[in-house]
């Protein structure tokens, strides 16, 4: 700091050799020899020499600013003590007044000899005389000859209104002059009460003025003060932060390169300060920035790499596809159960689970192959080609690579007390077969998963171009369930069941629709299976089974004990949530839980045989009725009958519209009806078209019937219409 003074000494426009220069010269020359001497010095030393000159710079501004508001501080006491006097003077002004009215009083009681009233008014006029005399005291600190005056007037008043008095009681002429000698004193004192208080007010008056004045003044001053203080600390910042900032920078342009993984990189040179150690470290840590960048790659709870590594291996490997002609595959691998295990059985036991699946991917993927977690349950593996002919890269080879994985992930994990089951859905996709890009080899790996859990789970698929653009438009018809739920656009409608004896509607099957807004009114079939796979499910669930109910509550009170149906799929009962959503519905006023039956297909109820026994059997608890649907086409036995709590069983469409041309779909219809009559179990025949199918239907015992004999499913408002007119008609199957 010291080596500044020769520059600070020198006169303006004048350098070090004595010649003369013009400002702007002479400023830039300034300025660059302070640079010179702020680089000879330490970072440390550089910000402490800008810590001092701020504190300088700022300690000056408010000594300015201190004895500015000192001033302001002085003048508002000034006329704070100016406004005290005005206050004064009222009070004397008022104890006077008081003190006269207590005399006048006094006078009073004289005249009319009321010697009570005069004791009593004597106290009175001592109290005012003594708070008259205090006022008087405090008066006299800033106009004792005032003061003097009033006592004297007050003096020469009290003479002649006592003889006053007198000359009134005794009736002498006199009592009239001494009266006009007793105004006069008092008006006096009145009067110079009046000249001190206008004497006053106009002082203060000045005040205030000077006080406005001085306050303009003193914030004119203040901005300047703040404003300079403001330009010589950003000046002077600037130097020092310019000195510190160019190094940083160099160093920063290093680091950038370093972590884009360049390796020709302009270093910042070695100096004697901190900049200097700082690039001896950078040559340092360039050392070892692909050691680091390995790290960086790396997925701390499976140990295998990240996304990042998968996506820097593919863009390498995709550009030296390309230059060589050497052939990929990516396998997209996710796997089927993770969900259910992470939800139901908490993040603990979901992390084990991937844990366990990292290392069997890596113990049955093939050797030469990367394998990656790429995000939560979802993993990748990478293989590239030796050269182009490679016949490891075939089809068939990689399907036995794939099929090899597929068995080592089925065995179930032990974990703890839990016996959980794995298995993976994989998706490949083969560059340049399939795509040409790492997008679309991604796009067309993960379009190629999708396709196999869709059809299943537990299995493998292939991608092709044309499979990839349609598992792509799938993945859009995903987004447009989420709108079309977002936008409410989902509703059931309810296709009648028919008592064909009784001749009325005994029931109807809730069926979810979408009022598409381009593509109109949709079923089922084509949103169903996309949201089961993509767990979109649950919603559309929620929003049946609320629908459901509110229109069951609407309907309490008709005619025969109207029941609904919903379907239930395998993935809410593995959701968790079916359970309290039903439990939501029944606690709605005039909601019947034996009006709605659930129905769940016989397939799905035979997936998971445990979890849907269980879980059915808590629904028949709450008070609802249960159903299988499409009875007969599983893979079961009827003993499963036994095992499920189900009030109902739907004969499937598939044998009611083969009843005229097969004996074997007529003896599974009988077959069905006679042992759900020995189980005391309801059969309801869905997909009736034709009289002749219904009268057969009716003759095996088979009385619920479901069709577009009677009525595609409709909305509620039609539904209602139509039930009203079926029921006037009393549209009964006649026997023959």
């Amino acid at each position: 700091m010291h080596s500044t003074a020769p520059t600070l000494l020198l006169g303006e426009g004048e350098d070090l050799s004595g010649a003369k220069a013009s400002p702007e010269s002479g400023s830039a020359t300034r300025r660059a020899g302070l640079e010179r001497l702020l680089s000879r010095l330490s970072v440390r030393a550089r910000l402490w020499a800008l810590t001092v000159g701020l504190f300088l710079v700022l300690g000056t501004a408010n000594m300015l600013l201190g004895q500015i508001i000192q001033q302001r501080v002085a003048e508002e006491r000034q006329q704070s003590e100016q406004y005290s006097r005005l206050q004064t003077i009222q009070q004397v002004r008022e104890a006077m007044s008081e003190v006269r009215h207590y005399e006048s009083s006094l006078n009073v009681a004289r005249l009319v000899g009321d010697e009570s009233m005069q004791a009593q008014m004597q106290a009175r006029v001592g109290q005012a005389e003594a708070e008259l005399a205090v006022q008087l005291s405090a008066m006299a600190v800033f106009d004792r000859p005032g003061v003097e005056f009033l006592k004297r007037e007050r003096e020469l008043a009290q003479a002649p209104m006592r003889q006053a008095i007198s000359a009134i009681s005794g009736k002498q002429e006199d009592s009239l002059r001494l009266t006009k000698q007793t105004v006069l004193h008092l008006t006096a004192i009145q009067n110079r009460l009046h000249q001190a208080s206008e004497r006053e007010r106009q002082l203060a008056e000045v005040l205030t003025e000077s006080q406005i004045r001085g306050a303009q003044a003193g914030f004119r001053a203040s901005m300047m003060i703040v404003l300079g203080a403001l330009l010589l600390g950003l000046l002077f910042g600037a130097l020092v932060l310019r000195s510190i900032i160019r190094p940083l920078q160099a160093t920063a342009s290093a680091l950038k390169q370093i972590n884009e993984g360049h390796s020709l990189i302009e270093m910042p040179p070695i100096s004697g300060d901190e900049f200097g150690e700082m690039a001896l470290a950078l040559r340092q840590f360039r050392d070892q920035a692909d050691r680091l960048r390995e790290l960086a790659y790396g997925d701390a709870l499976t140990g295998l790499g990240n996304r990042e590594r998968m996506d820097h291996a593919l863009r390498i490997a995709v550009a030296r596809g390309r230059a060589r002609g050497t052939p990929l595959a990516l396998f997209s691998i996710d796997l089927d159960n993770f969900g259910t295990i992470n939800d139901g059985l908490g993040y603990n036991t979901g992390d084990a689970y991937l844990r366990e699946a990292g290392l069997r991917l890596s113990r049955f993927a093939p050797d030469e192959a990367l394998v990656c977690r790429h995000s939560g349950d979802k993993f990748t593996v990478l293989i590239e080609g030796a050269d182009p002919n490679d016949v490891a890269l075939l089809p068939e080879p990689l399907g036995d690579a794939a099929e090899l994985i597929l068995r080592g992930m089925a065995e179930p994990f032990q974990y703890r007390e839990h016996l959980l089951p794995m298995s993976v859905s994989i998706g490949i996709a083969l560059f340049p077969q399939h795509c040409d890009s790492e997008s679309e080899l991604v796009a067309g790996a993960d379009a190629a998963m999708y396709l196999a859990k869709r059809d299943g789970r537990n299995c493998l698929r292939f991608a092709d171009r044309q499979l990839s653009t349609g598992a792509r438009q799938e993945f859009a018809d995903v987004a447009d369930i989420r709108r079309g739920i977002e936008q409410q656009e989902f509703q059931p409608f309810y296709q009648p069941i028919v008592d064909v004896v009784a001749g009325r509607v005994a029931g109807a099957e809730a069926l979810l629709r979408w009022q598409h807004p381009q593509r109109g009114l949709l079923g089922a079939d084509r949103f169903i299976p996309a949201a089961e796979a993509n767990g979109q499910i649950h919603a559309l669930s929620e929003i049946c089974l609320r629908e459901v109910g509110e229109q069951l509550c609407e309907w309490a009170g008709a005619e025969g004990g109207l029941w609904l149906s919903a379907n239930l799929s395998i993935r809410q009962l593995e959701g968790g949530t079916l359970l309290s959503q039903l439990a939501e519905l029944r606690a709605r006023a005039g909601f019947v839980p034996a009006n709605l039956l659930l129905e769940i297909t016989e397939s799905a109820a035979l997936e998971r045989v445990d979890l849907a026994k269980e879980t059915l059997a808590k629904i028949r608890e709450m008070g609802f009725h249960l159903g299988m649907d499409d009875f007969g086409t599983g893979y079961s036995s009827m003993v499963y009958l036994q095992r499920f709590p189900v009030d109902k069983i739907k004969i499937d469409r598939l044998f009611v519209s083969r009843m005229d041309s097969s004996r074997e779909a007529v003896a599974i219809v009988s077959a069905t009806i006679a042992i759900a009559r020995s189980l005391e179990l309801q059969v309801v025949a869905e997909g009736v078209e034709s009289e002749a199918q219904s009268q057969r239907l009716r003759d095996m015992g088979c009385h619920l019937q479901q069709g577009f004999l009677f009525s595609q499913a409709l909305p509620p408002e039609d539904f209602n219409r139509w039930r009203a007119g079926f029921d006037a008609a009393g549209r009964a199957v006649s026997a023959k």
